[in-house]
């Protein structure tokens, strides 16, 4: 970059190959420590604006929990004898109608909380794109020191 200076030798001597590789090393640390501290920060947004996304999902699953644990009994019962009342089905068949209504309203509410939950976890997208991206820069400096890009990496 225009902002760098490159320093291949040392009062027209060729750089100690000890030195370079410390160099190296120092500048890989220092570019690592720089994406780690940028993904952390990107996957700290990331988690924000998820958590955000997931409240209206996790109140509908406690919805959704409740009447399924308490299955609001009077009202159940209050169908029951609907349907041995006007459908003329006897107390068994009436009550086992109920129940199977109700656990099909369940599946539509927790339907719909997953749903909205699985579209909110896919902020995370970004962040996980953004590690996978880093860590292949990683091991091609590893392997390829020499034919890695040169661009170092800046904390805003």
């Amino acid at each position: 970059m225009a902002d760098q200076t490159s320093v291949r030798d040392h009062n027209g001597k060729p750089e100690a190959p000890a030195r370079a590789i410390g160099r190296n090393v120092s500048e890989f640390a220092h570019d690592f420590t720089a994406l780690a501290d940028l993904q952390l920060k990107l996957l700290s947004v990331d988690m924000k604006q998820a958590m955000r996304r997931l409240r209206l999902p996790t109140i509908l699953a406690i919805v959704a929990g409740a009447l399924a644990l308490g299955t609001i009994p009077v009202i159940l019962l209050g169908i029951g004898y609907l349907f041995i009342e006007y459908a003329e089905l006897s107390v068994a068949w009436s009550f086992l109608l109920t129940a199977l209504l109700s656990l099909i309203v369940v599946a539509i509410l927790l339907g719909v909380a997953y749903a909205r939950i699985r579209g909110s976890m896919s902020i995370l997208n970004r962040s996980r794109d953004e590690f996978i991206r880093n860590v292949n820069w990683i091991k091609m400096v590893l392997q390829h020191p020499r034919s890695a890009p040169t661009e170092t990496v800046r904390t805003p």
